[in-house]
Order: C-alpha cells, then structure tokens, then sequence
C-alpha cells in the first residue's frame, strides 16, 4: 500500500513564518513510513532553479508528490473574491511542472478549470 501526507501541521512554519523549509519537511518525511507527500501550492519554492533542487530533493528522499494541492475559496459570499480565487488557482494550475517516475522532463499539467460550465470566470 502506498502512503502520502500532507504535513499541515509544518504549513504554518512552512508557509508563514518560513521557519522550516520545504526541503526540511522532506528530510522530516523520509523517515516516516511514506512512499511520497502532498504539496501546497504555497509551499512551493519561486526561486530560479528551484524546482529542480526539489526533484533532487524528492529522489534523494526517495519520495514522490502526490499530490499538489491548493485550497481556494469558492464559497466566498462576494463574486470578484470568487472570480479572482479561480483565476489564482488557474494561474498556479498552469504553472506547475509535474514529473512522471521514470522523466526528469516537466509534463504540462491540464487547466482542471477549463472545462468547468458552472462557474462564472469574468476572463
């Protein structure tokens, strides 16, 4: 059986204060019991170069991602807010490289948005 987390008790050092790196809870979750983890979007590093550091991280850690996930906001009682947390998760969606097992070649993902009829997107 194959296990993943997604370490939101880290999210807070992670994201907000940034007290603990991504790599770090890398290093934290090869010596548990899991075959990958989970990413927030927001976990993700920016910098130039990055996310190649990460696939290195992941393959010396002997992890996969999961998963890359985000959390919006779309029960917000005011449409703009609705509107512009589609279009941040679209944004991000476009932006993430994903890597199959056995490529070192990012694979474009699919805008998971871009087939939805029921929601109103003012792009």
């Amino acid at each position: 059986m194959n296990y993943s987390c997604l370490p939101m008790i880290y999210f807070k050092a992670i994201v907000l204060d940034r007290t603990l790196s991504l790599f770090d809870w890398l290093e934290i979750a090869s010596g548990l019991p899991l075959d990958g983890t989970e990413i927030h979007w927001r976990m993700l590093p920016t910098a130039p170069g990055d996310i190649d550091q990460l696939r290195d991280a992941l393959h010396a850690c002997r992890l996969r991602v999961s998963q890359v996930t985000c959390a919006p906001d779309f029960t917000h009682p005011e449409a703009t807010m609705r509107a512009a947390e589609i279009a941040r998760t679209r944004k991000t969606s476009r932006s993430l490289p994903v890597w199959p097992a056995s490529s070192r070649q990012p694979i474009p993902l699919r805008d998971p948005l871009e087939t939805s009829q029921d929601v109103d997107d003012p792009e």
